[in-house]
């Protein structure tokens, strides 16, 4: 099964990877892909998250699913929440146009963090 990984941030990443009982192969990883189609400051790009999702055709996405981060300001965390809310548009209306499920799950980062940790490291 192919997989992706992704953390929405404008710094963030897409990773890709094909997952069978004996482990994982085939890896790929991209920056978020970004524009300046608002006012001249950096947004998701959505033709780009496309063309990657297109190259790489994953069965199933697992997205960070984040919150208000309590230091940012009102402006950047709108701009934080516009992407956030451009990018699981953009994987659903993929998703759908493979004739797939939902295909998109979200996981806090507590939770992913956790299952990745080691027995009494959490």
């Amino acid at each position: 099964m192919r997989i992706c990984g992704i953390d929405p941030g404008l710094k963030g990443a897409i990773a890709f990877a094909d997952v069978t009982a004996s482990g994982f192969s085939r890896i790929t990883v991209y920056d978020m892909p970004v524009s300046d189609l608002v006012d001249g400051r950096d947004q998701p790009c959505e033709d780009g998250i496309l063309n990657i999702f297109d190259a790489e055709k994953p069965q199933m996405t697992v997205v960070e699913h984040v919150g208000p981060r309590p230091r940012s300001g009102s402006a950047s965390e709108w701009r934080f929440a516009m992407g956030f809310r451009a990018l699981r548009g953009c994987l659903r209306a993929w998703f759908r146009a493979q004739g797939a499920g939902p295909g998109v799950h979200l996981v806090t980062p507590k939770v992913w963090k956790s299952a990745l940790s080691e027995p009494g490291q959490e």
